[in-house]
This record gives structure tokens, C-alpha cells and sequence, in this order.
């Protein structure tokens, strides 16, 4: 298995935009599929997290998604080849996850960051308990699901890019005969 360097990406796929757009169209579609597969085991990943979901307002109805679910369904996959960062990238689609999960409050993207334990503190307010008084808010324990369901899929990941990389130099060498 060979090993791309980030910038050796980045210039390979800028450059193939240059000699052929189709070529780089063909890339993004096979780098996007490779990630794409690895997906539903994230997805999965999240929903599995257990939740002690207990509410003392047994009327009360939901709003949006629920936290696990809308992270599940906000799953996004891009290949980006820019100066800071260039690679295939699976993430939360953050303006998707605050429209399907309705959330309020300050920073509601960041949920997903607190769930998977990227963003170590998370304390919030429960309704009709104390809500003026963070100090005495619960404690969420985090359950950190995202990188590690990634690290299982790393053998096959990288086969497939490596393929899509292959396919992308053996296109380029027939248009540069």
C-alpha cells in the first residue's frame, strides 16, 4: 500500500482538473464512494449510543430529531484539495444537524463534538430543574464513535484510494500520449 502525502493529493487533484476536468470528476466520484462505504457503520455507530432519556413532562412534544439521529442523518462526505487542507473528509453537516434537531441554546452545532468526547465538557440545563443554575447542571459522558469507526475501515479505505489514484495517473497518462 503506497502512502499520499496531503500535498502530493492536492496537487495531483488540482492538476487533473487542468489536463482533463473528466479525470477529476472520475476521482472525486471513486474517493467520494470509497468514504460513502464507511458511512452507515458510522451511522450506526451513533445510534447505538445508549441514552437515559427520562423526562418528568410525559406531554411534552418532541421537537426535531433527537440528538443521535440527527447527527446520523447529517453525515456528509467531501474531497477538498485546498492550501490548509486537502483530503477526502466524512463529517456533520453542521446547518443540516441544527435544522433537523431543532435544538436551542448557544453553539447547537457543537453537540455533535460533546457526544463523540472532541470537546471534553459537557454540562447541560434540564428543563424545569435548576436551569439558571449551571453549576448544578448534569454531566453528559461522552461516547466517542466517529474516529473509531473510521480507524476499523482504514485497511480497505486506503485500497480504495490507492485504485482511484492508479485509475486517475493511468487516465492522465493516455491524454499526455
Amino acid at each position: 500500500m503506497i502512502e499520499i502525502k496531503e500535498t502530493d493529493f492536492r496537487n495531483l487533484y488540482l492538476n487533473t482538473k487542468k489536463i482533463d476536468p473528466k479525470i477529476q470528476a472520475n476521482l472525486r466520484k471513486n474517493l467520494k464512494k470509497a468514504a460513502k462505504n464507511v458511512v452507515p457503520d458510522i451511522q450506526r455507530a451513533v445510534l447505538e449510543i445508549p441514552s437515559d432519556h427520562r423526562s418528568d413532562i410525559h406531554a411534552r412534544k418532541p421537537v426535531g430529531m433527537g440528538l443521535r439521529a440527527s447527527i446520523a442523518a447529517s453525515m456528509k462526505v467531501a474531497v477538498k484539495a485546498a492550501k490548509k487542507k486537502s483530503g477526502v473528509f466524512i463529517r456533520v453537516d453542521r446547518k443540516m444537524f441544527v435544522a433537523l434537531s431543532q435544538r436551542s441554546g448557544k453553539k447547537p452545532e457543537k453537540l455533535p463534538k460533546y457526544l463523540d468526547g472532541t470537546i471534553k465538557r459537557w454540562k447541560h440545563p434540564v428543563f424545569g430543574h435548576e436551569m439558571d443554575k449551571p453549576e448544578k447542571w448534569p454531566t453528559q459522558p461522552s461516547h466517542p464513535f466517529f474516529g473509531r469507526t473510521i480507524y476499523k475501515h482504514r485497511p480497505e479505505f486506503m485500497r480504495e484510494v490507492e485504485k482511484a489514484v492508479v485509475q486517475a495517473f493511468e487516465e492522465l497518462d493516455k491524454k499526455t500520449i
